[in-house]
């Protein structure tokens, strides 16, 4: 027979992987190749239509990062309405996720994490962008220059990128595990 306060040591050690801490049944970054592809071009400086942007309305569509000499945020509705933004993030992932990375999976990517804003959906899904892009992109995505066509992302961009997650993803699942 089992006694009661012997279960209790079990239900705490299973406590983790049933509330679901990162490391412990919940991935940080999954799919990491399209967080990789989403970090490389995450301060990418593209242009704004005031309309979808209250945050700065007298700037037309002037640039949101370089205003004034100094650098500002690109703030997540402008990302959600930039074509350049959203198909360059398309194309990345479509080119680096493995094929057996479901679509469903890629779509909540997409709604959850492409504008980098919660609740601040793309004007486009995941498929939608994807089918804005009508070739090879001719340019490598420069973070000194203004994004205003679909770019390709350096691979070694992306490297760095997935290596940053990962290790930053790991050293969270010890964390959780020995905190």
């Amino acid at each position: 027979m089992i006694k009661m306060n012997s279960l209790i040591p079990i239900g705490i050690a299973l406590l983790p992987s049933v509330l679901g801490f990162i490391g412990m049944g919940i991935p940080m970054y999954d799919p990491v190749c399209a967080f990789a592809c989403r970090a490389v071009i995450s301060l990418a400086d593209i242009e704004c239509d005031n309309a979808h942007d209250h945050d700065d309305m007298d700037m037309g569509g002037m640039s949101m990062k370089k205003r004034h000499g100094h650098e500002t945020e690109i703030t997540p509705e402008c990302r959600a309405m930039s074509k350049p933004f959203l198909t360059t993030l398309a194309y990345c992932i479509n080119s680096t996720c493995s094929s057996d990375i479901t679509a469903w999976v890629l779509e909540k990517y997409w709604l959850d994490e492409a504008t980098g804003g919660p609740g601040v959906e793309a004007m486009w899904n995941y498929e939608q962008s994807l089918m804005m892009v009508n070739a090879t992109p001719a340019t490598t995505y420069d973070s000194h220059e203004m994004m205003r066509e679909t770019q390709l992302l350096a691979a070694s961009d992306l490297e760095e990128q997935r290596t940053t997650l990962k290790n930053f993803s790991d050293g969270e699942a010890i964390h959780a595990r020995y905190a």
